[in-house]
Formats: C-alpha cells, structure tokens, sequence
C-alpha cells in the first residue's frame, strides 16, 4: 500500500467540474468519478475509494440523500466524505457535518484549498486505516487475529445465512510443537509461528480467504461459500507447502507438518443453525485428525 496512490470518487452530475477536480487532484490520486447518487452508492461498494467528494445539489438522490445511505451502511459508514457545492449558507454546512461529513469544498474551485483538504483527509484516513490494521493483527505472526477472527466469522455467517450459502472453518496446528519448544527454545519456536503463519498467508493471498492465529500453535482459516470438496484440496495443498517448507530457526533447518480439521455448512441445514455448531465441528475435526497423528 506504501506505493499505491489514495483513490478519491467524485461525484457531481456537471462534467465540467469532474474534469476541474481530475485535473486538479489527478497527478496525487487515483480518480473515479460518477454523476449520480444512484451510482455513487453502487461505486463506493465495489471501489472502496480512501475519499467521497460528493455533489450537493444533484438531480434524483441530492447529495444529502447519499450521505445519509452511506452512513448507514456499515460497509461504506468509515469512507471520508466531502462536500463540494455552491452553496455557501451556515445551515447547509451544519446539516452536511452534522451527517458527517469532514469537510466542505466550495464552487469556483481554488486548486490550492482543493489540494490542501483534500491532503488533509486523505492523511487523517490513512492513519486512521494503519491504527484499525494494527488492531487486527496478531503481534507475533502478522496474520489476522483472534478478536478480529471472532467478528469476521460472527459477519460471515450473518451472510451466509442471508444468502443461503455454505461457510467453511479449517482448524489447522504445528505438530510435535511443543517437543521443538523443548529442542531449540521459545524464542525459535516463536520464529517458525511466525514463518508457518506467513507461508499459511502468502498461500491465500489471491483467494477470498482468510487465516487468522486461533490460540498457541493453531491457526484458523474462514472460508466463505466452499464447498467440502474445496475445504479438502485447501488442507492437502497446505499440508503439503508446510511438509515441504524449510524452516530455518537461528541456524537451524526444521521441516515440520501440520494436523488440519474442517467443516463446511449451510446455517439452515446444520443442528439449530448457530455459528457454534460449525466451530464445534470443526474443532473436532482437528481434534481427531490430531489424534489419528499420534495413533490414538
């Protein structure tokens, strides 16, 4: 994200003011633009820009109408908006940052003062974007944590059952970790969380999955809309990478293998439906797959 430029929406039903803002704003940002609220609203859930400089007075939604869709929805509720009009009253600039918005842009446009809020925002949002990453990460092993795991899964289902589809939960550890803690110490053990954790990651980079740290030495990957079958080929392809991975721990090579459990259900079609049953099946999954390890 370091070398990606800030994406900022405009929208406002005037082409020439599109083409002013581009012009003004396009060397820094990336711009997009829309003419309508009924696209902006379309635009903003499928782009995700860093920044909405929204039209007030526009034909059909004005720009109030479109703030106040944007709030509601949580998915959009966090995007920065700034109005850009040609009115110039004290009421209509209280009602707009009493919706929430964070700034206003007046018509004639002034490149400098356009330029400067703009920067404004856009660095408020990007600390604000690295202070909520922070907070969804696991210290050590850099992938998603338990907290943030929790709210995913508690979402994923809410969907899932909205829609009628399968979500899929895969339970997966370092076997024998505790005898590598005993070998070589905390502090290399500690290492290869963190290495096996990245490989888990880089694997489900280009996927709509997610990998999390679930507790000690266990991971968890939530897998929205899968189906067993999926789930199955996920596990073998991971175990494989791990048992094929060569982990190097203060100058030492250790290969390990991983014990994965899973389970894949639709919330209408397993025990009473709740989110506990699959991370129940799940976690038994592993369980027995961790035993049929040791031969138990």
């Amino acid at each position: 994200m370091i070398n990606q430029k800030n994406s900022i929406l405009v929208v406002d039903d005037e082409p020439m003011n599109i083409t002013a803002l581009s012009y003004i704003l396009g060397s820094e940002y990336e711009i997009f633009f829309e003419i309508n609220g009924t696209d902006c609203l379309k635009s903003v859930k499928s782009l995700k820009p860093d920044l909405v400089l929204l039209d007030i007075l526009m034909p059909g939604m004005s720009g109030f109408d479109v703030m106040k869709a944007l709030k509601e929805d949580p998915e959009t509720s966090h995007i920065p908006v700034i109005f850009i009009t040609g009115l110039n009253t004290a009421e209509d600039e209280t009602r707009g940052l009493s919706m929430g918005a964070v700034d206003y842009i007046t018509k004639p446009f002034n490149d400098a003062i356009v330029k400067m809020r703009v920067r404004n925002q856009i660095a408020l949002y990007n600390q604000m974007r690295s202070i909520r990453m922070l907070s969804t990460l696991d210290n050590l092993t850099g992938v998603c944590n338990r907290q943030h795991f929790n709210s995913l899964l508690m979402q994923g289902w809410q969907k899932a059952k909205t829609n009628k589809n399968s979500m899929g939960l895969m339970v997966l550890g370092i076997q024998k970790f505790g005898k590598i803690t005993e070998e070589y110490g905390r502090l290399c053990s500690d290492i290869l969380l963190s290495e096996v954790a990245q490989v888990i990651d880089k694997s489900l980079r280009d996927t709509p999955y997610t990998a999390a740290r679930w507790s000690g030495n266990e991971f968890a990957i939530l897998l929205s809309q899968a189906s067993t079958d999926e789930l199955n080929a996920i596990s073998e392809s991971l175990q494989n990478l791990i048992k094929d991975s060569a982990f190097s721990l203060n100058g030492h090579t250790v290969k390990v293998s991983i014990c994965v459990g899973s389970y894949v259900a639709i919330p209408s079609e397993i025990g009473t439906g709740s989110l506990d049953d699959l991370i129940t099946c799940a976690t038994e999954a592993y369980r027995c797959a961790k035993l049929s390890v040791i031969g138990l």
